[in-house]
């Protein structure tokens, strides 16, 4: 079984021998929560993973026309519909520097709110049960607040810096127990 890679930290998390659980669950190696796409067959995950790859790669146009494929051909799903989102607003999470948090950054301004967009909405609406719905709402809230502070000085959304040093509303830490 080909494995599916954590949109935090790029690596197999999930899916390598043991079946892949339905909703938010930690990845395996970093222990972030993620909502993983269950019941996928091999080309859906290494679609997924791909995707996943380009996007961590900072290549969001590659990995949103990625998402936005597979939704034209396989209908509303939340796990792709959460890509594309993450793809749109540039969104990577980067590893803080006590290591065991992980930083959303949104590395494209957009204008609109994160929360208002089309795929985020429609990843809350197809999520696979109410714990990957909150999980989504919160993760989405935190993007949001990031994505603010984008806006009001584009520079701190991506100079890495003391995450300690930079306001709430420009980068928030989120903690492994905590997504």
């Amino acid at each position: 079984m080909i494995g599916l890679e954590c949109e935090y930290c790029g690596e197999v998390g999930v899916g390598t021998g043991s079946p892949v659980p339905a909703g938010p669950a930690p990845c395996a190696c970093c222990g972030t929560y993620s909502v993983w796409p269950a019941g996928f067959d091999a080309g859906m995950v290494e679609l997924w993973n791909r995707a996943n790859r380009l996007r961590i790669g900072m290549r969001f146009d590659e990995a949103l026309a990625i998402h936005e494929s597979v939704l034209r051909e396989r209908g509303p799903i939340a796990e792709f519909h959460w890509g594309a989102v993450l793809a749109r607003f540039g969104v990577v999470h980067e590893r803080a520097d006590d290591g065991g948090t992980w930083i959303p950054r949104c590395h494209l301004v957009i204008q609109g709110s994160f929360l208002n967009d089309p795929d985020f909405l429609q990843a809350m609406e197809s999520a696979p049960g109410p714990e990957a719905c909150a999980h989504y709402a919160d993760l989405g809230r935190r993007i949001a607040r990031v994505q603010a502070g984008a806006q009001a000085e584009p520079e701190a959304a991506t100079v890495s810096r003391d995450p300690d040093d930079l306001p709430v509303s420009v980068d928030e830490k989120i903690g492994r127990a905590h997504v």
